[in-house]
């Protein structure tokens, strides 16, 4: 099997566009934290509108099909975009520790809502009764 350097690039823009693109359970996405990290705001309108890193994941990910087709035919594009789209989540769960090991304080901090547990209660219509705890995930490395 040839291996170019067009299909070394093509497989990476797929993988990169897809990794760009997803996000975690617990919200992480690589796309809108390289946007902020830029200063600029993932969404057109706050937290609504358009989402830009949706705009780049499919830029990326039409140029990464558009150089496969020239080095790679349709059945290998196919499989490769499928097998890519597979393993993105677990290449960003491999991604997420490093970008948060590059900061400090709080930037390497993360809510973790799969460990956090919260009861609540009521006894009559004005007092409500709350027990749990919130969880977070401390990247940062001490020493």
């Amino acid at each position: 099997m040839n291996i170019s350097k067009r299909k070394v690039i093509a497989i990476f823009l797929i993988l990169f566009a897809f990794v760009f693109g997803t996000s975690t359970r617990t919200g992480f996405s690589l796309g809108d934290k390289l946007f902020l990290v830029l200063g600029i705001s993932p969404w057109s309108n706050g937290r609504t509108g358009f989402h830009w890193p949706a705009l780049v994941t499919f830029t990326l990910l039409i140029i990464g099909i558009m150089v496969a087709q020239k080095v790679m035919n349709g059945r290998q594009i196919f499989i490769s975009v499928i097998v890519l789209s597979l393993i993105s989540p677990a290449t960003l769960s491999l991604v997420k520790p490093i970008y948060y090991k590059m900061h400090s304080g709080l930037a390497a901090i993360e809510y973790d809502s799969r460990n956090t547990h919260i009861s609540y209660r009521s006894e009559d219509d004005l007092n409500i009764k709350m027990i749990g705890a919130i969880s977070f995930i401390n990247y940062e490395e001490t020493y």
